[in-house]
């Protein structure tokens, strides 16, 4: 979500029932570079901030299937490569990182890349078979990624986003944790926070970020639910740079090349 000088950034994540707890976030040091996010069991994390403004955030990409030759319990988790990614000053900069990443048995993902300096949004896309870059405007958006038919949840979720988006108070931080607590009756698994059988929404992140201070909000558990938030703040250190007239991003459509693996051309 744009803002004066910044933008702000909500994320549920959804998870099922029997896995193990999140650690909230801390602010740690990458040599000149600070970044802040929450860790999993494993020790990879699934959104983070640093000191140069930018938001790194994966969501699963359910509808590729995974690949049949790999058994489901060695596929490798998207949450064990952000680590190695959050010192990244640029898009360019992320996409040769990539490029140059092992991803054997990584199951599919899609990676959002915020860059305020610049006014971009990006998106990286990983099918277990190659990388795909989509540039996207810089205004508000939603994405959505679902462990039930995640197809026609991204529908229903983005009927709600839309409606939400016309609200007086929307692109204000209570405005966002308000839509991200949201229920559906039918289908349940539409909704925003999630209480399934096998699957439910195990916390929310929030990120603002607004001139050089950086923002990260924690809440464990379903954000409907009372709970203690924890607050992480980093400075932030925008690199001098001018967005583009449009507002979009520059990168163009296309592969992350990788040159080990016949994975598609340079873009």
């Amino acid at each position: 979500m744009p803002r004066t000088g910044g933008y702000l950034v909500g994320m549920n994540r959804e998870t099922p029932r029997n896995r193990p707890q999140d650690h909230g976030p801390q602010v740690r040091s990458l040599g000149r570079v600070y970044v802040v996010h929450p860790t999993t069991s494993t020790g990879g994390t699934w959104i983070a901030l640093n000191s140069y403004g930018i938001t790194l955030a994966l969501l699963p990409w359910q509808r590729i299937p995974l690949t049949p030759s790999v058994p489901s319990e060695e596929q490798r988790e998207p949450e064990q490569i952000l680590p190695e990614l959050l010192s990244v000053q640029g898009d360019q900069e992320l996409s040769d990182r990539l490029a140059k990443l092992s991803m054997e048995r990584v199951a599919p993902f899609r990676l959002i890349g915020i860059f305020p300096a610049q006014a971009r949004i990006v998106e990286w896309l990983w099918n277990q078979e190659r990388w795909f870059i989509r540039p996207r405007s810089w205004r508000p958006r939603l994405w959505a990624s679902s462990l039930q038919n995640e197809e026609a949840v991204q529908k229903e979720r983005r009927a709600l986003w839309e409606k939400a988006l016309q609200e007086p108070d929307a692109g204000t931080p209570l405005w966002l944790r308000r839509f991200h607590r949201m229920h559906v009756v039918q289908p349940d698994s539409a909704s925003i926070c999630v209480h399934g059988e096998a699957v439910c929404t195990s916390s929310y992140t929030e990120i603002l970020v607004v001139g050089r201070r950086g923002q990260m909000t924690y809440h464990a558990g379903p954000p409907c639910l009372r709970g203690r938030l924890i607050e992480r703040l980093i400075r932030v250190f925008l690199p001098s740079s001018r967005p583009s007239r449009s507002g979009k991003a520059k990168a163009s459509r296309g592969t992350v090349s990788k040159s080990s693996r016949q994975e598609g051309s340079s873009s």
